[in-house]
């Protein structure tokens, strides 16, 4: 996935979203998240970014104020918040994963009565050791179990370096979807949720149906449009040009060869896009 489209993908978190990014150095860490929170400070969020190292801060601030128009500039101040990760996972000296979700059910109610139309959040949990892995994930769970319900936006980021094959994988499958670097291009991996079985066997009935009656052709992506919340992050990454929406709907139109990327349902947080042939290949 190019740079663009993970862009397109950060920048379009809506409430309910709970990425990961997964980074190798601080300069990709703020290049993204700098594009999430310019996002979110023109849409009207409240913006709170969970530093691990000084540095960061600085970095930030500097790209925001580089980025954005002049006016919304002077908001950096009142709109952004930076919160070193001591002060707030570890405030007292340990992690509490109780204490950090009403921490940030408080502040989406602080930023609602403030007038702000969500609050948009990224917290870094490369303060981790080993003794901590399991709780912190089992933090994780918790939030992409409630986070469909609230007004808040989470991007997790974990630096790469110290991370095994095996906690990648933990932090996958806690979030909707992931983002991370490799030879410099952006890649995202989408996660199953729980219960993925039942979907799946759901999807695959109705894939049959859509086939059955000449609906669907096996080399495109197959529609629900029923679905479809109209965000357009399909439309934007389909490199053939074959989706767009229709009344606020996806739907397809082949004008190109589709590549078989599946990058469109890896976006597609609605459940609106399902790759038939991904599917296959991973049965």
């Amino acid at each position: 996935m190019d740079r663009t489209n993970a862009v397109d993908l950060v920048k379009g978190a809506r409430a309910g979203s709970h990425f990961c990014l997964f980074y190798k150095s601080s300069n990709d860490l703020v290049d993204l998240m700098s594009e999430y929170f310019k996002s979110g400070i023109e849409k009207g969020d409240f913006c709170i970014w969970i530093t691990s190292e000084g540095g960061v801060e600085e970095k930030a601030r500097s790209s925001l104020q580089n980025s954005l128009s002049k006016p919304l500039a002077q908001q950096i101040g009142s709109q952004i918040e930076f919160i070193p990760y001591s002060d707030w996972y570890l405030r007292g000296g340990s992690f509490d994963p109780e204490r950090v979700v009403r921490g940030w059910l408080e502040r989406i109610d602080l930023a609602l009565n403030s007038g702000y139309r969500g609050l948009r959040v990224t917290g870094d949990l490369g303060w981790m050791n080993a003794s901590d892995w399991s709780t912190v994930m089992g933090y994780e769970s918790d939030i992409n179990s409630i986070i469909g319900g609230l007004n808040l936006m989470a991007v997790c980021s974990y630096p790469l370096p110290g991370l095994n094959a095996s906690q990648m994988m933990d932090v996958i499958n806690r979030h909707q979807a992931a983002v991370g670097k490799n030879d410099d291009l952006w890649h995202t991996f989408k996660s199953l949720a729980a219960d993925a079985a039942a979907v799946d066997g759901s999807i695959h009935a109705a894939i049959a149906r859509k086939k059955a009656n000449g609906k669907q052709a096996s080399e495109y992506p197959v529609l629900f449009p029923e679905n479809c919340d109209g965000c357009g992050l399909c439309v934007s990454v389909c490199s053939s040009g074959s989706l767009y929406l229709n009344d606020g709907r996806i739907a397809l139109e082949p004008v190109g060869e589709c590549d078989w990327c599946a990058i469109c349902e890896a976006v597609c947080l609605s459940n609106a896009i399902f790759c038939p042939f991904e599917i296959a290949a991973a049965e």
